[in-house]
């Protein structure tokens, strides 16, 4: 676990994940008779944010022990910042699902290109589908941040994101999880923007 982190950024898909990979670590330590650290986490940080998702990952730091490392973008500068503060993290679990941009071009298990800082990127949800994410989050009953309750179905910066057309009924902006669509997640998204993110989209 001490060679491990968790890409975090507060969106569903890595909140699905922050789950998944914190329950596999309890099984793991309480089987092996050895404590339960903190996981640490790494987010980019994009300039403007919405505070709701601050708020959420901060009570997300707390309810699932995560020693949360931020750090200011572009991205490979940031994830270089932190391979440089912890040398030993060999591995990164992100929230890529195979309908991201460029999820289609990854495993599993893939690690970053040559010309990136080195980690091997650990893709467990990678053919998840929207469904499949909010299917989890609502089964299991896992907490998640409020915007998706208010029209949002995919969170960026404040300058990049609104809330979701395809939601719009009769005036009304319906929950991210009634999306019936869900090729239409980043309909409220910017091209060129993709969230704050940590290797992952949201």
């Amino acid at each position: 676990p001490e060679n491990i982190a968790l890409s975090f950024n507060g969106g569903k898909d890595c909140t699905a994940l922050m789950h998944l990979v914190r329950s596999a670590l309890y099984k793991y330590t309480t089987l092996n008779n050895q404590p339960t650290e903190a996981l640490v986490s790494f987010c980019v940080l994009y300039k403007k944010t919405f505070p709701e998702i601050d708020t959420f990952v901060q009570k997300s730091v707390c309810r699932y022990r995560l020693s949360l490392v931020e750090k200011n973008g572009p991205m490979r500068q940031g994830l270089q910042q932190f391979k440089d503060d912890y040398p030993g993290i060999q591995a990164i679990f992100v929230g890529t699902r195979r309908d991201d941009p460029y999820g289609d071009k990854l495993n599993f298990f893939s690690p970053t290109d040559a010309d990136w800082p080195q980690f091997m990127r650990v893709n467990p949800v990678l053919n998840w589908s929207f469904d499949d994410i909010w299917g989890f989050i609502q089964g299991v009953g896992v907490p998640y941040c409020c915007l998706y309750d208010q029209g949002y179905t995919s969170l960026g910066d404040v300058d990049s994101t609104v809330r979701n057309p395809a939601l719009c009924k009769n005036g009304v902006y319906q929950p991210a999880w009634s999306l019936a669509n869900g090729t239409l997640e980043r309909s409220g998204r910017s091209s060129s923007n993709i969230s704050r993110s940590s290797a992952n989209t949201t």
